[in-house]
């Protein structure tokens, strides 16, 4: 993984910590977790970056 470039972020998600590991865990997905997190830009690109599979 290389550090970001400082160039325009896709989107920013903002939720609690626990919510955001549970995410990158895969043991939630944006939509387990409607109400309770914040997307700021490309939902999409959220969306691609908490996928599993």
């Amino acid at each position: 993984m290389t550090p970001h470039d400082g160039g325009d972020l896709d989107a920013v998600v903002r939720a609690d910590a626990s919510i955001i590991l549970g995410l990158a865990a895969g043991a939630l997905t944006l939509d387990d977790t409607r109400g309770l997190v914040e997307v700021e830009g490309d939902k999409a690109a959220a969306r691609v970056l908490f996928e599993t599979g």
